[in-house]
């Protein structure tokens, strides 16, 4: 009752536009403590705190790994010893900077990462051995400073620039031999873990270190590869298999003999220099023996290093042009080689045994190798197979 008594006398007292103004007063503080409550309250972060604690939730959600529930650590920005590990192993200062952004026990994981790949001063025996540590790490330690196979993805998202110039310098190898050993050794070591591998294909480098490793395996034994394969022509029959071989880096031409009544030469000119390189080191029979990277990483099942380097063939096939489908022919060229050097003596002409697996695991990307998709693993030289072509 005193309550309306008070309303009744202040309607009386004041002129409405008064008590209009008063009524709005009252209504914006209610609305201002309201506020006030409702900002300190559960699930609502005071937008003044300066702590950074939610970002370190925002940072672990974008961990590619979302089993990977170590701690990271504190963030490394500000803290002076982390932020040298960090320059130490990035050079680049985008990837540096990068790298702060991280928690220093996390940084602490990367910087052993980076140890086991770079290391110097090590035999080829020594460089697996370390290596292995990545990939042999059981995932379910939960010890902060153990390395995982995911520890060697985020090393390189942040940035690869200093190991793709690693491997350009033969990690640390002395002579050529030395230097092909170790590359050999680590892209093995790539191909017969595939969980390695998918590490590799998911950080945006890392189609330039599979390049870079390939390439410079290549610089350091171009002895059983296209372009230092002796050409010849077939001298049989149109159904003989094709005489595969000859590139000539310098002039950016692959030649591919083949047998059609008579002996006769195709020719498919290449974009560039640097793809005429990059052709011939994808065909280098380096990893094993008569094996490159299409026929190992077939024989190990391992798809995504394939194709990881199918997608590195196909760019360069793609800009030859489109007359007669070259562009597919280009593709084959290169998988017909593959299974005529697994095969050897038999050089099957289509699949057999010794070469079943190289066009089982580029059976996916017969598209790119024959207009007629069945005839993708058919190599014969007749009007079926490469004489289509020229």
């Amino acid at each position: 009752m005193n309550i309306l008594h008070m309303i009744l006398n202040t309607l009386r007292d004041y002129p409405l536009k008064r008590f209009l103004t008063l009524f709005f007063v009252c209504f914006v503080g209610m609305a201002f403590i309201s506020t006030s409550f409702l900002s300190c309250g559960p699930g609502f972060d005071n937008p003044g705190s300066g702590d950074g604690g939610d970002d370190d939730d925002d940072d672990d959600d974008d961990d590619d790994d979302e089993d990977d529930d170590r701690d990271d650590g504190d963030t490394c920005r500000g803290n002076e010893t982390c932020e040298e590990v960090c320059e130490k192993i990035y050079e680049e200062y985008a990837e540096a900077i990068k790298c702060f952004d991280e928690g220093d026990k996390k940084v602490g994981r990367i910087e052993r990462v980076y140890n086991l790949l770079m290391d110097a001063g090590r035999d080829e025996d020594e460089l697996l051995r370390d290596l292995e540590v990545i990939s042999d790490s059981d995932d379910d330690d939960d010890d902060d400073e153990a390395v995982r196979p995911v520890d060697l993805e985020y090393y390189l998202e942040i940035g690869a620039t200093k190991y793709i110039a690693a491997i350009k310098n033969g990690l640390g190898g002395d002579t050529d031999a030395e230097k092909l050993k170790l590359l050999v050794t680590t892209l093995k070591w790539v191909i017969d873990n595939e969980e390695i591998a998918e590490q590799l294909e998911d950080v945006n480098d890392g189609s330039e270190v599979l390049e870079t490793l390939i390439l410079q395996i290549r610089e350091n034994d171009d002895t059983n590869c296209l372009n230092s394969a002796s050409p010849g022509s077939a001298d049989g029959g149109g159904n003989d298999d094709t005489d595969l071989w000859d590139i000539d880096v310098s002039n950016e031409r692959l030649i591919v003999y083949y047998y059609k009544s008579t002996s006769t030469e195709g020719r498919i000119s290449l974009d560039k220099s640097s793809d005429a390189r990059l052709y011939d080191a994808l065909s280098c029979l380096s990893l094993e023996s008569n094996r490159n990277v299409f026929s190992y990483a077939a024989r190990k099942d391992n798809e995504t290093v394939f194709n990881m380097a199918f997608n590195l063939l196909d760019k360069i096939c793609e800009d030859v042009g489109n007359v007669n489908d070259q562009p597919k022919a280009c593709a084959k060229i290169i998988m017909c080689w593959t299974a005529w050097k697994v095969a050897g003596a038999s050089a099957g002409g289509s699949r057999d045994s010794s070469n079943g697996d190289v066009w089982d695991m580029a059976e996916e990307h017969k598209s790119k190798l024959d207009p007629e998709d069945g005839d993708y693993d058919r190599c014969f030289a007749d009007d079926r197979g490469f004489a289509k072509f020229f």
